[in-house]
């Protein structure tokens, strides 16, 4: 494990926007970073290799090309691929204009851009923090320039051109919730909005941090939690009503998914289920 730092000068004073740290990690199996309610937005670019990102109880994968983004004032927990680790460079911001800036181009709360490229905007920015004729504050004010068109680069490239791709994913979530009962194919997914399967998925993924199938079979997991605490339905009678053919196939998913039987999480008092085991 080997990492390069650009550092920036402190500016105490600097409320509004002020690098924290930039640089570039060659990373191992070992690599894991983790921020509790994180002062900082991170912003990293996968140079090659892979890696996953947790934020909001949702995982995320990122590979070569990639860009991610996590905003302040969330839990960030990031490692890298054991058998295949990151090469990233980053650059971590702190201050208002930062957040502001990723509600106004980001509007879908996007984490991963997925082949994204834009690397040139972080090696800008590394190149201010080691430029000695920079002042402090003019390293600072040059690199918020950057991160704004890395924003807007990503805005246009994600939200303008392919704007469609949002309104088909609501289409696709739509139509999943209203079937849940069902057991829905790609093929049909492709036909309700003359994409390919492909592109669905990618598009999906993008928009949602899950494929079809994983947010299919998150509903399923929701809606067996309502009906194993609202209703008297046994177990199987509630496996063939989501559309399992195997009662036994949609225990073990639930039990996955949320670390406990059909019957344990049905017997557990209102407000709290049994810990995990």
């Amino acid at each position: 494990m080997r990492e390069e730092f650009v550092n920036f000068p402190v500016q105490s004073g600097n409320s509004r926007f002020a690098v924290s740290l930039a640089g570039i990690s060659y990373c191992d199996e070992s690599y894991s970073i983790r921020r509790d309610k994180s002062k900082l937005l991170v912003a990293e670019y996968i140079v090659r290799g892979e890696g996953t990102i947790l934020l909001e109880g949702r995982s995320y994968h990122a590979e070569e090309n990639d860009v991610y983004i996590l905003p302040a004032g969330h839990d960030h927990l990031y490692y890298s691929d054991r058998e295949n680790p990151w090469e990233k460079m980053w650059v971590n911001v702190a201050g208002t204009l930062p957040d502001s800036l990723l509600r106004e181009y980001n509007p879908g709360n996007m984490v991963v851009f997925p082949d994204a490229g834009g690397r040139e905007y972080f090696e800008k920015i590394h190149a201010i923090g080691k430029n000695g004729l920079y002042s402090g504050g003019e390293k600072h004010n040059k690199a918020a320039l950057v991160f704004h068109e890395l924003l807007q680069y990503l805005y246009g490239k994600y939200y303008e051109r392919e704007a469609f791709s949002c309104r088909e994913t609501v289409i696709l979530k739509e139509y999943l919730e209203n079937h849940i009962q069902q057991n829905v194919t790609l093929k049909e997914l492709s036909e309700l909005v003359f994409l390919s399967e492909s592109q669905i998925v990618r598009i999906f993924k993008r928009d949602t941090g899950k494929t079809p199938h994983e947010y299919c079979l998150e509903l399923k997991m929701e809606y067996g939690k309502r009906l194993l605490k609202n209703t008297r339905l046994m177990v199987r009678e509630i496996s063939e009503y989501l559309g399992f053919c195997d009662e036994h196939y949609f225990s073990y998913l639930f039990k996955q998914k949320t670390g406990n039987t059909p019957l344990t999480y049905r017997a557990a008092p209102e407000g709290g289920v049994p810990g995990r085991g």
